[in-house]
C-alpha cells in the first residue's frame, strides 16, 4: 500500500522460510535502509555483489520514496552476475526503481532487468507500492499531491505468478514512523509532521483501498484463468470493449490511465485510437513526440493502439466503435470557448449525437493542457516557406488589380468581384488554406480602396458596400476552406498511393529476390525511401562448421541504404560499437530496441527483430534524420516500419530456407555419389585384386617346388605358368585402367583437360579405338562402314580413340557371344556422325539419358548374367560418363538410340573444321572391312542394358 508496511522484511521472510527448506536463495538487491530487523532478515541468504557506478549525483531521497541520499558513487543491481549465479530464487527489491546512468545492463528500468532475469530461467521475488503502477499513477497523485515519476507498466505487474499484500493499519503505520522504523533521522521527523501531506490517514487509507482493490482485481483474474483452464464452466461470451480517443494533448495520459482501470475494473479489452483528421494533419514535432508519447503509454498498458483518417473525428470513432463492437467511449473534457464551438462544432456534441447505444464517458483534463498546434505546411509544401506563398498571393493580387484598373472603364464591378474570388479559389487549390484566407481579406481590402467610390480610399459611400464587402468576404473565406480542403485531402491520397505502390513494390521485388543479399538490399533500399533514414539490415550467423538449423552467434551487415552508408552502424568509431550492440540486444531478446524505446533509448537508431514461423533470422535498424530537433518516427512511419520488417522476415526466411535446401539437396548427393564410388571401387579394384594374389600365389609356390615331379604334382606346367603370367597382367592393366578412368573423370568434371588438337581421319581415330578388341571382335560377328570421302578431324587423337573404345567395350561386355555390332560413319552438313551399334538386348526407354550419369548401372548389368556367357564383370559406371566429357569438350554431342532391327546404338557428332588440310594419297577404301591399328592404352567401359 505504501513505504514502510513492511514487503521487504516479508520478502526476507518468504525467502529465509524457503531457504531452510534447502531451495538455493540469492540476494540480488535489497535496500535495508538503515533498519536493524531487515538487515538481520538478510543473515544466512546469499548475496550478489552490486555494480560500483560513479555518477555526478543523484536525486535526494524525499518522504514517500524509498531512494537513498545523494551521492557519487551508485550501487547497482548486477544482471550478468545474478544470471550466472542462476539460483532457484533471486531476491529484487523495489521493481520501480530508476537504474543510474550508465549501468552495466543498460536497461533504463529495473523491471526490465527482472524481465532479463525471467526470459534466463531465473525465478524473482521482488517488491512494488501501489503508488508506482502506471494505471493508477494520477489517480495517487491526485489523492497524496505527489506525483511519482517512477512506475511499472501494469502487465508486468499482471504476469506475476503470485501476489502476496502486504497490509497494514494506518495507525499502526503511524506507531512505526513515529518509532522510527520507517525512516532514520530528518525523514522520520518529516514523514510524522501534520504538515506533510503523504502520509496522513486519509491518504493512507486511500492508498490501502486501491492496493486491496488491485490485489483482488488480480486474484479475480487468476480465479477465471483458474476455471477457464479446467474447464469448470463455460467461458464467457466476447468480453466488452472499450475505446480511448487519444489526441497529441497532455491530458491524454489520464484519459488512457482511466480507461484502463475501468478496462481492468470490467474485464474488457482496451483499444486506444486517434484520429486524423484535415484539421490535425500537420501536428507540430513537440504535438507529434507527444502523440508517440500517448500511444507507447497506451501499449505498454496492455492496450491496442489504431489510427484512423477522415474528415469528421465523431463519425470514423463511432464508425470504428461499432465495427469492432465497442459499447463503451472515453474521451477527454475540452476547454474550448464555447463561441469556437458554435462556429466550429464540438467533438463532444458530435460524438453524443452519433453515439447511439454507445456510452460516451467524459473525462475533465488537466487545467493548463495546450491545445495542439499545426507546423505550417504539410509535407507537400515543406521546402516552401509561409512568406513565400503569402509573397505570392501579394504578386498575384497585384496583378489582377493592376488588369482591373486598366480595363475598369468597362468592367462592372461584379465581374472584378468575380475576378477576386477565381484568385482566391487558385490561392486555395496551389497554396493551401492560409494564404487562401489571406487572399480573401486582402482581395476586399483592394476591392474597396480601388474600386469601390469613393476610390483610393477605405471610406464608404454607399451602405450597400458593406453588405456586398461582407458577402465577398463570407463566400472568400468559404471557398478558400472548401478548395482548401479538397487539396489537402488529394495530397493526402496522393500520399497514401504512394506508401501503397511502395509497399506493393516491396512485396514484387521480394518476391523475385532469389537470396539473403537480394532481400537485405531490397528492404534497405525502400526503408530509405520510405522513411528518408539511414537504414541497415543485418543477418543472423551461425557458428562455424554447424548446421544451417545451429544457434546463430551474431550479426553480419548483409545490405545498407543511406546518406552515410553503413559506417554509423559498422564503422571503427564508439557509437558504431554501441549500436551493433543495440542490435544485438534486439536479436537476441526478439523486441524493438534503441531510439524511441523503453530499452536502450540513448542509440542513434531504433533495431528491430526479423523474426520467421520458425525463430529469428536478423535485424532491420534504422536511423532517423533530425529534422526540426526531432529524430524520431511518428506513428504512421512506425507502423510503415512494422509492416516492412514483417515483409523482410517473411523473405529472409523463405531464401534462407531455399538455400538450405539446395544444401542439404548437394549433400545428400555429394553422399550418394561418395557410396556409390566406394562401392564400385570396393567392387570392381577386389576382382582384379583377386585374380592377381591367385595367380601371383600359385606361381609362388611352384617356384618353391624343386623337382619336375612336384610342378607336375601341383599343376603348375609350362601353359599353366603362362596362362597365369598372363592374368597377372591383364587384371594389372585393368585395374590401372580403373584407377585411370577414376582420375581421367574427375579431371573433366573440374574443366582441367587441355586438349591437343590435331588433324588426323576417322580411319585412324576408329582404328585405335578397336586395336585392343582384336581378339574379342574376331569371335563375333562385326562390321565397319567407313566411307572414303570423310573429312578430316581437328581433334585430340589420344582422347577420340577412348570413346570408340568405351562404347565398343560396353557393346562387348553387355551382349552375348556371337551378337553382332559394328562401326559406321557418315557427314552431316557441318559434323562427322559416328555410330557404334549392337544387336543386343538394347535400353529402356528411360535409359537412353541415364546411361550418361555417373555411376548409374543399368537394369541389364543386374539381369546379364544368365544370358551373357562371354562377359566381363561390370563396370564403375564410368565409362560413358568419360566419353560425354570428351565428346563435349570438343564441341560435340553425343546421344543413345534404339538400332533397327534391335539392340541399341550410341553415336557422337563431331563439328567439321574449315579449311581442310590435303590429303595424302589414298591406298584403298576403308568401307566394309575389319579396321585395326595400333592403340595406347584405354581404360574400360560399360553401359546401361549395356549400361554406362
Amino acid at each position: 500500500m505504501c513505504p514502510g508496511v513492511g514487503k521487504t522484511y516479508a520478502m526476507l521472510a518468504a525467502a529465509q522460510r524457503m531457504a531452510a527448506q534447502g531451495v538455493d536463495v540469492a540476494v540480488g538487491v535489497v535496500e535495508t535502509h538503515g533498519r536493524a530487523e531487515t538487515e538481520q532478515m538478510l543473515l544466512g541468504l546469499d548475496i550478489i555483489p552490486r555494480v560500483k557506478i560513479e555518477y555526478g549525483g543523484a536525486a535526494a531521497g524525499g518522504v514517500g520514496s524509498e531512494s537513498g541520499p545523494a551521492r557519487a558513487t551508485l550501487h547497482e543491481f548486477d544482471v550478468d552476475a545474478a544470471i550466472r549465479r542462476r539460483p532457484d530464487i533471486l531476491l529484487v527489491d523495489e521493481l520501480a526503481h530508476s537504474n543510474a546512468p550508465g549501468s552495466p545492463s543498460g536497461r533504463v528500468k529495473r523491471w526490465q532487468d527482472v524481465e532479463a532475469c525471467l526470459s534466463a530461467g531465473v525465478n524473482v521475488y521482488t517488491t512494488l507500492n501501489v503508488q508506482h503502477l502506471e494505471s493508477i499513477n494520477d489517480v495517487v497523485a491526485q489523492i497524496t499531491g505527489v506525483r511519482v515519476s517512477e512506475t511499472v507498466p501494469d502487465r508486468v505487474f499482471d504476469e506475476a505468478d503470485e501476489i502476496e499484500l502486504v497490509d497494514l493499519p494506518p495507525d499502526a503505520l503511524h506507531e512505526r514512523l513515529k518509532a522510527g522504523k520507517v525512516y532514520l533521522g530528518e525523514n522520520a521527523l518529516r514523514a510524522v509532521d501534520p504538515s506533510d501531506g503523504f502520509f496522513r490517514k486519509g491518504n493512507l487509507l486511500a492508498l490501502r483501498e486501491l492496493a486491496l482493490r488491485r490485489t483482488a482485481a488480480w486474484v479475480d483474474s487468476d480465479l477465471r484463468r483458474y476455471k477457464q483452464d479446467r474447464g469448470i464452466r463455460a467461458v464467457w461470451a466476447a468480453g466488452e470493449r472499450i475505446v480511448v480517443a487519444v489526441s497529441p494533448s497532455p491530458m491524454s495520459g489520464k484519459l488512457i490511465r482511466a480507461a484502463k482501470r475501468m478496462a481492468a475494473g470490467l474485464h474488457a479489452d482496451l483499444i486506444a485510437v486517434y484520429v486524423e483528421t484535415p484539421r490535425t494533419a500537420r501536428l507540430s514535432a513537440q504535438d507529434r513526440e507527444r502523440l508517440d508519447a500517448n500511444l507507447r503509454l497506451a501499449e505498454s498498458l496492455g492496450a491496442t493502439t489504431q489510427t484512423l483518417a477522415g474528415e469528421n473525428a465523431a463519425r470514423e470513432l463511432i464508425a470504428f466503435a461499432r465495427s469492432r463492437n465497442v459499447g463503451k467511449i472515453v474521451v477527454g473534457k475540452t476547454e474550448r470557448p464555447r463561441w469556437k464551438e458554435v462556429l466550429f462544432g464540438s467533438f463532444i456534441d458530435n460524438l453524443i449525437r452519433e453515439s447511439g447505444d454507445i456510452d460516451v464517458y467524459v473525462v475533465r483534463g488537466d487545467e493548463a493542457a495546450p491545445p495542439a498546434r499545426p507546423a505550417g505546411p504539410g509535407p507537400a509544401d515543406a521546402d516552401a516557406p509561409d512568406w513565400w506563398r503569402h509573397a505570392a498571393v501579394l504578386a498575384v493580387l497585384a496583378c489582377v488589380t493592376t488588369a482591373g484598373l486598366a480595363a475598369f472603364s468597362g468592367l462592372e464591378l461584379a465581374n472584378i468581384v468575380m475576378i477576386y474570388l477565381a484568385v482566391v479559389v487558385m490561392a486555395a487549390l496551389w497554396l493551401g488554406r492560409g494564404p487562401a484566407v489571406f487572399a480573401a481579406v486582402i482581395a476586399v481590402a483592394a476591392f474597396d480602396f480601388f474600386f469601390v467610390p469613393p476610390r483610393w480610399t477605405f471610406a464608404v459611400s454607399d451602405v450597400q458596400y458593406l453588405l456586398t464587402f461582407a458577402v465577398m468576404l463570407g463566400v472568400g473565406l468559404l471557398v478558400a476552406t472548401l478548395a482548401g480542403r479538397a487539396r489537402e485531402q488529394t495530397l493526402r491520397a496522393w500520399s497514401r498511393e504512394r506508401a501503397a505502390a511502395a509497399q506493393q513494390a516491396l512485396s514484387r521485388e521480394l518476391a523475385a529476390a532469389s537470396d539473403v543479399r537480394a532481400v537485405a538490399a531490397t528492404v534497405a533500399r525502400h526503408t530509405h525511401d520510405l522513411l528518408h533514414a539511414d537504414a541497415v539490415v543485418c543477418t543472423a550467423t551461425a557458428p562455424a562448421g554447424t548446421s544451417p538449423s545451429a544457434r546463430p552467434k551474431g550479426l553480419d551487415v548483409a545490405a545498407a541504404a543511406g546518406q552515410h552508408g553503413p559506417d554509423w552502424y559498422s564503422g571503427q568509431a564508439e557509437d558504431a560499437a554501441r549500436e551493433r550492440g543495440v542490435a544485438q540486444w534486439a536479436f537476441d531478446h526478439g523486441s524493438a530496441a534503441g531510439r524511441g524505446t523503453s530499452t536502450l533509448p540513448s542509440a542513434q537508431g531504433r533495431y528491430l527483430p526479423l523474426v520467421g514461423s520458425r525463430g529469428r533470422v536478423g535485424v532491420l535498424g534504422v536511423r532517423a534524420r533530425a529534422k526540426s530537433g526531432v529524430d524520431t518516427f511518428d506513428v504512421a512511419q512506425l507502423s510503415t516500419l512494422d509492416s516492412i520488417a514483417s515483409q523482410a522476415a517473411s523473405a529472409l526466411e523463405r531464401v534462407m530456407l531455399a538455400e538450405a535446401e539446395q544444401s542439404a539437396r548437394i549433400h545428400a548427393e555429394r553422399e550418394r555419389l561418395r557410396s556409390s564410388l566406394l562401392s564400385s571401387v570396393s567392387h570392381d579394384l577386389r576382382t582384379p585384386l583377386a585374380s592377381i594374389t591367385g595367380a601371383a600365389s600359385a606361381l609362388q609356390q611352384a617356384d618353391a617346388s624343386r623337382t619336375a615331379a612336384e610342378l607336375e604334382r601341383v599343376g603348375i606346367d609350362g601353359p599353366t605358368r603362362t596362362a597365369l603370367l598372363r592374368t597377372i597382367v591383364d587384371e594389372s592393366s585393368r585395374l590401372n585402367d580403373i584407377i585411370a578412368n577414376l582420375v581421367f573423370a574427375t579431371r573433366l568434371e573440374s574443366g582441367s583437360v587441355d586438349l591437343r588438337r590435331e588433324w588426323t581421319t576417322v580411319e585412324e581415330i576408329v582404328g585405335a579405338g578397336l586395336a585392343r578388341h582384336r581378339d574379342a571382335l574376331a569371335a563375333r560377328p562385326f562390321k565397319v562402314h567407313l566411307p572414303s570421302d570423310l573429312p578430316m578431324l581437328r581433334v585430340d587423337n589420344a582422347m577420340l580413340p577412348q570413346v570408340v573404345h568405351n562404347l565398343v567395350e560396353n557393346a562387348l561386355r553387355y551382349t552375348a557371344a556371337g551378337t553382332a555390332l559394328g562401326v559406321s560413319a557418315w557427314t552431316s552438313e557441318t559434323s562427322v556422325v559416328v555410330k557404334v551399334w549392337d544387336e543386343g538386348a538394347g535400353l529402356a526407354d528411360d535409359e537412353e539419358s541415364k546411361v550418361f550419369e555417373r555411376f548409374y548401372r543399368g537394369r541389364a548389368s543386374k539381369t546379364a548374367a544368365p544370358h551373357v556367357a562371354a562377359a566381363t564383370s561390370t563396370g564403375m559406371g564410368l565409362g560413358l560418363t568419360i566419353c560425354e566429357g570428351i565428346i563435349r569438350a570438343h564441341g560435340g554431342r553425343i546421344w543413345a538410340e534404339p538400332n533397327t532391327p534391335r539392340g541399341v546404338a550410341f553415336l557422337f557428332s563431331l563439328p567439321i573444321d574449315r579449311p581442310q588440310p590435303a590429303l595424302p594419297a589414298a591406298e584403298g577404301s576403308a568401307e566394309g572391312q575389319d579396321v585395326s591399328a595400333p592403340a595406347p592404352a584405354s581404360g574400360g567401359g560399360r553401359r546401361g542394358a549395356g549400361g554406362s
